[in-house]
């Protein structure tokens, strides 16, 4: 469970600090926003002055958790600025590497210390402070740390945790779930939160956009080892009427591992930056983050993640599919 050592030696961490900087992964998902927003309620207790920056949009159907918080993204164009402020404490959270913050991971300055907060156990602990437990979700981890400094939680940052508690854990169905999640989710809803509501809003409020973007995913379908390995492929020009953030992976990964025989998941896709990005999902006892290593990513056995700028779609397919063959 939660070490009070670990929880006071962070908090001396934050209270050298006169500013601090919190940041999550690329591509942000519920449990990187939900666990960046829940940190501000220590950051309030203990009177420390912080913004919160992501490199990436926030998803189509997570943007109702930012409605009344200012989330920075990070542009080439700041960087003047970034090299010259007051920022002292960064504070990585849901970040299995360092590098997973995109670009503005680049511009970590030598004085400002790092912490690095997370529930990825391959995380290479790359912070001044390191508190990384096997939990089912950063948020769990950010939830408990909270409890034990006795904070009281609001409606507003009960929901951001248990969106990150839910989309994490693949609403409960993914092995990282213990009892002690259970009971996190147990308290949140004593605090008010709406878990039906909550469900809606990430799971039945797609854009309409995202009915071609399936018709075109299952066109590019392609089905190997007896049916046992899907993936699908997006060019850029595939997915150029999506709606700007919309996270398509959470709407066609279930889909495919509904299938009995399907047993891991691959969408590639072109970003606009230039490089190809792959997410992978399993079931079994399949370790996709071990294949995601193989190309410089990570995260968790059943839900992993790499992208590449060396290859083209076509060529990451082949190298991906051929690092799958192990795995069978």
């Amino acid at each position: 469970m939660i070490s009070k050592e670990k929880v006071y030696e962070l908090v001396q961490f934050l209270k050298k600090s006169q500013h601090v900087r919190i940041l999550s992964h690329r591509n942000p998902d519920g449990d990187a926003i939900g666990s960046m927003i829940a940190f501000t309620i220590i950051c309030d207790f203990f009177n420390i002055s912080y913004d919160l920056y992501l490199t990436d949009v926030v998803p189509y159907n997570l943007r109702f958790l930012t409605e009344n918080v200012t989330i920075q993204f990070f542009n080439p164009k700041d960087i003047d600025e970034l090299q010259n402020e007051q920022t002292d404490t960064v504070i990585f959270l849901d970040c299995g590497q360092l590098n997973r913050v995109g670009d503005i991971g680049e511009f970590i300055l030598d004085h400002q210390q790092i912490i690095n907060i997370d529930h990825h156990m391959s995380n290479p602990l790359f912070g001044d402070f390191n508190y990384v437990m096997d939990m089912s979700s950063t948020c769990e981890l950010v939830y408990w740390i909270i409890k034990e400094l006795d904070i009281p939680i609001p409606y507003s940052i009960a929901t951001a945790l248990y969106v990150g508690l839910i989309t994490d854990t693949g609403k409960f169905q993914y092995d990282k779930v213990t009892p002690s999640s259970h009971k996190m989710a147990a308290e949140l809803l004593e605090c008010g939160v709406q878990a039906d509501k909550i469900s809606q809003l990430i799971y039945q409020s797609n854009p309409i956009s995202w009915i071609p973007l399936l018709e075109k995913g299952l066109s590019t379908l392609e089905l190997h080892n007896d049916n046992s390995l899907a993936i699908m492929s997006f060019t850029l020009e595939d997915l150029s009427q999506e709606d700007d953030g919309f996270d398509d992976t959470h709407v066609l990964f279930p889909i495919m591992l509904a299938t009995e025989s399907i047993r891991i998941c691959v969408i590639l896709k072109e970003k606009n930056d230039g490089t190809v990005s792959a997410s992978l999902r399993s079931k079994d006892d399949i370790n996709v983050a071990k294949i995601a290593q193989v190309f410089g990513g990570g995260g968790h056995i059943r839900a992993a993640g790499c992208r590449t700028r060396q290859h083209s779609l076509l060529d990451f397919k082949k190298h991906i599919y051929n690092e799958i063959q192990k795995a069978f």
